[in-house]
């Protein structure tokens, strides 16, 4: 009788110790669920900062949107609209020819930016550019842009800490035959000619048709179509998208930074 007694409390001693083993267990486990949410959370908040960018939409009619397309294309229909990008669908200004980034300055350049060639009579009469000789232009009467001007839209178009180097030229428009180049002694730029040039029937047209603005950037979409008008009826031919991405500066002004085509 004493021998069934003491296994039925070695029974009993078993059974507790296993309840508090599964209840100890269980309450460890529960523990650890609860934490495991807020983890979670964290890591998404954390995620979620890192990915969330700030898009705000802007009307295409906005004043800064308008200025800053403008300084990037030619406002007229031609065959030479974007002739500053050459065929490059997807120009970065941190990589492209400074030569393109200069005929930008020169479309940005204002009237008030140019004079009459001092002391015309002093300067090389005619400079070889690219194996082509270009004569001193001494009929215009606009013929000089002093070099400070010259740095003042660099800087305006490609950022405050952008660097002009002064041994690349001013190229007026597609057909090469117009530039202005840097001299030395009268410290700004000189307008070269030589005969040349030509016209294209053909045209491109550029419309606006979104502008957002992204955390420190406005990017602009632009609807580009191409015409060969070979029949003078102004068919199009062809559709692109091209984005223009323009970044904030310290100073509240914007800096080109790139034209990407979209499709």
């Amino acid at each position: 009788m004493m021998k069934k007694k003491n296994n039925l409390v070695t029974i009993i001693i078993i059974v507790v110790v296993a309840v508090v083993i599964v209840g100890l267990g269980y309450f460890l486990y529960d523990k650890s669920l609860k934490k495991q949410p807020t983890n979670n959370n964290t890591v998404n908040d954390v995620n979620q900062n890192t990915t969330d960018e700030k898009v705000e939409s802007l009307d295409i009619n906005n004043n800064v949107v308008k200025e800053l397309y403008n300084k990037v294309t030619l406002a007229e229909d031609s065959y030479y609209k974007y002739w500053f990008y050459g065929r490059d669908d997807n120009y970065l200004v941190s990589s492209a020819p400074e030569s393109s980034k200069m005929a930008l300055v020169f479309h940005n350049l204002v009237e008030t930016d140019f004079t009459a060639i001092p002391n015309a009579s002093s300067i090389a009469q005619t400079v070889d550019l690219n194996g082509s000789i270009y004569t001193l232009n001494t009929a215009n009467n606009k013929g000089f842009v002093p070099y400070d001007n010259v740095l003042r839209t660099y800087q305006s178009l490609f950022g405050t800490s952008a660097s002009l180097s002064k041994d690349i030229p001013l190229q007026v428009s597609a057909d090469t035959i117009d530039y202005y180049v840097y001299n030395a002694e009268l410290n700004g730029y000189v307008n070269y000619i030589m005969e040349g040039g030509g016209t294209s029937p053909s045209f491109y047209h550029g419309e606006i048709t979104k502008a957002v603005k992204k955390d420190n950037s406005i990017i602009i979409t632009e609807k580009v179509e191409y015409s060969e008008n070979m029949d003078g009826k102004k068919k199009v031919s062809s559709t692109s998208y091209y984005e223009y991405t323009f970044k904030s500066e310290s100073d509240g002004t914007y800096s080109f930074v790139s034209r990407i085509k979209s499709n």
